[in-house]
């Protein structure tokens, strides 16, 4: 029996197929398949993170034209087109929307993303003046030295909230700027020596002065004006009885405060101060001392911008401002 069961196993075994050395190993074209696979989602993702780096890339370096309007907001756009009269432009964050049309005698300037400018100017306006101001010479009289202090308030000054403002910026000790869109000239706290607005002519900044009121020996404003204090500067501020409005006015920026009963209206420059010898935020903010100081070292001032209007009280006295005087009453 034994010798049959050897039989058996011995026929059997003839009858098996051999394997071939052809033969696919089903495991193996299983990891050649996987390997294909992973390797085309390899290429996939690093095809898809090159095209986000160059995007990336492109909007980092592309820039948006700046358009600027006369009340001084700013438009991130892309200009089709400038007109004779109107300009054409979509915005920058939706450069796929629709169009949008703006007049040129709404706009200050454009800035262009390769650096060209296009300025257009708006109409000459006429210079804010009291409305009893009188277009006079200062000098017409034989004897300017006569000239009294009441002749000059009434050609120099618009009441607004009760209070007699200078339509123009003190320039050098004693006399006024230019236009009430000139900045005049800048002045260290209680002390009255002319710097100009940019600094230059050896500007150094001083530890100001130990007084807790502006001294009127040192006061640089025109004969019968003053320093204003933080109270009347605050005054400008009152909304329900003045109006404050951040503009272009005969191509400078500055604040308009319109008196809500008389319609009185002054204009102050946004000069900027200098501080360390350097005016860098002309054209964006407008800083004015006040008289009196909040603590040794500090001063109250008037500061305004785009946004808004604030007294404040830590202007250094080391800082150089403009000033705004009103009448000595």
């Amino acid at each position: 029996m034994y010798q049959e069961f050897k039989e058996v196993v011995a026929h059997s075994a003839m009858e098996r197929e051999p394997i071939s050395k052809n033969r696919v190993n089903p495991k193996n074209v299983r990891s050649r398949v996987c390997f294909m696979l992973l390797t085309a989602m390899l290429f996939l993702f690093s095809t898809a993170n090159v095209s986000a780096q160059n995007q990336s890339v492109k909007s980092q370096v592309a820039k948006p034209d700046v358009i600027t309007l006369l009340n001084g907001d700013d438009i991130n756009a892309s200009v089709q087109k400038v007109g004779d009269t109107d300009i054409e432009y979509k915005k920058w964050s939706n450069k796929n929307g629709p169009a949008y049309t703006l007049k040129k005698s709404e706009i200050f300037r454009i800035c262009y993303a390769n650096g060209e400018k296009d300025v257009f100017f708006k109409k000459e306006e006429q210079a804010v003046v009291a409305p009893n101001q009188q277009q006079t010479n200062p000098l017409q009289s034989t004897n300017a030295s006569q000239q009294t202090a009441t002749d000059a308030q009434s050609n120099e000054y618009v009441e607004i909230n009760g209070v007699k403002w200078a339509t123009r910026n003190v320039d050098e000790p004693g006399t006024f700027a230019a236009t009430p869109e000139s900045p005049g000239m800048f002045y260290q706290w209680n002390i009255k020596e002319a710097i100009h607005p940019s600094g230059k002519g050896g500007y150094v900044a001083t530890g100001g002065s130990s007084a807790k009121i502006w001294d009127e020996g040192k006061d640089p404003s025109p004969n019968g004006f003053r320093v204003p204090t933080a109270d009347e500067l605050k005054s400008l501020l009152d909304t329900e009885k003045v109006t404050g409005e951040w503009l272009i006015q005969n191509h400078q920026y500055g604040y308009k405060f319109t008196d809500k009963t008389s319609g009185n209206i002054i204009f102050l420059p946004a000069a900027g101060a200098l501080q360390k010898g350097k005016n860098t935020i002309a054209n964006t903010f407008g800083d004015y001392w006040s008289s009196k100081k909040k603590n040794l070292l500090m001063v109250n001032f008037l500061q305004f911008y785009k946004k808004k209007a604030v007294v404040k009280g830590f202007g250094y006295v080391g800082i150089a401002m403009p000033i705004r005087p009103v009448v000595a009453e």
